[in-house]
């Protein structure tokens, strides 16, 4: 996401805000010598043109800066049941 870069409108290149685009976000497979793991794998869209949509991906993007929302990290459960074939 940091390497996504835009002109202005004097020709100079910025970093536009996260939220100013769409991203995908999927995971996938990796692994080394200390074995495997599913990490993320993050590709961009497109950009957001819905100035409505834009206004609202900022506001929410102020309010998590500003401690208004409090984001929760959520550890899924793991566990495996035994008696499922896969």
């Amino acid at each position: 996401m940091r390497a996504l870069k835009m002109r202005d409108s004097k020709g100079g290149m910025f970093i536009p805000p996260r939220f100013s685009h769409i991203w995908h976000l999927t995971t996938g497979a990796e692994e080394n010598k200390n074995g495997s793991w599913h990490g993320w794998v993050i590709s961009k869209d497109s950009q957001i043109e819905d100035p409505e949509l834009y206004q609202e991906a900022k506001a929410f993007s102020e309010s998590i800066f500003a401690g208004t929302v409090k984001v929760q990290h959520v550890r899924e459960d793991n566990s495996r049941d035994e008696n499922i074939p896969f």
